[in-house]
């Protein structure tokens, strides 16, 4: 008996190989296709989760930021407030009333600076300013002038520490009658380095 043989054909040849080299082409292209749209989708969701929390903490932030300054400003409100209500004397007899808030707040400059007509330029820190120094040409005196509540200044660049700094001022008139600014000054680096940012 002879063997039958069969008649080998090659394996590219046959159908099955002839579908399995126009399918295994297509199955690659679809995996990458869908891997790329699933990665594309996947990095917008994490961007957009990321935005949106950085959206939450910039708000809570802000909000405490808000809280902490409207505290500060309310503080050296009743003291400008206490000023227009009650004689206390010259600048240095308001210096040493008042020098206790030199130390009260970290984040901004040592208690307030000042400036009545006829007296000396009053600051908490004992700064004295040269001769030619004239408060009432000043930034923070002129957005004091003429306001009953404390009002933001512009944030302006400081000479002596390089940041920015921006001032809160307001008028006060004694009882007797003496008028001038009494302002309190933010340092923008003390904000930024307490995680705050103008």
């Amino acid at each position: 008996m002879k063997e039958k043989t069969k008649n080998k054909v090659a394996p590219f040849n046959s159908i099955a190989g002839k579908l399995l080299i126009s399918v295994v082409p297509m199955i690659a292209i679809s995996f990458f296709i869908v891997a790329g749209v699933i990665f594309s989708v996947a990095k917008n969701v994490i961007v957009g989760d990321a935005q949106n929390a950085l959206e939450q903490e910039t708000r809570a932030n802000s909000q405490d930021i808000g809280r902490i300054l409207a505290n500060r400003k309310g503080y050296y409100s009743a003291i400008a407030d206490f000023l227009s209500n009650n004689e206390v004397g010259g600048t240095k007899e308001i210096v040493s009333t008042f020098k206790y808030t030199s130390k009260i707040y970290s984040d901004m400059y040592p208690g307030f600076f000042g400036y009545f007509e006829g007296e000396k330029y009053i600051d908490m820190t004992g700064w004295e300013p040269t001769s030619d120094f004239d408060p009432t040409k000043r930034a923070w005196y002129i957005t004091g002038s003429g306001k009953n509540e404390m009002t933001w200044g512009a944030p302006y660049l400081d000479q002596t520490s390089g940041g920015y700094n921006v001032s809160v001022s307001r008028e006060v008139t004694t009882p007797s009658g003496k008028k001038g600014s009494r302002t309190i000054k933010f340092n923008g680096t003390n904000f930024t380095d307490n995680g705050w940012n103008f």
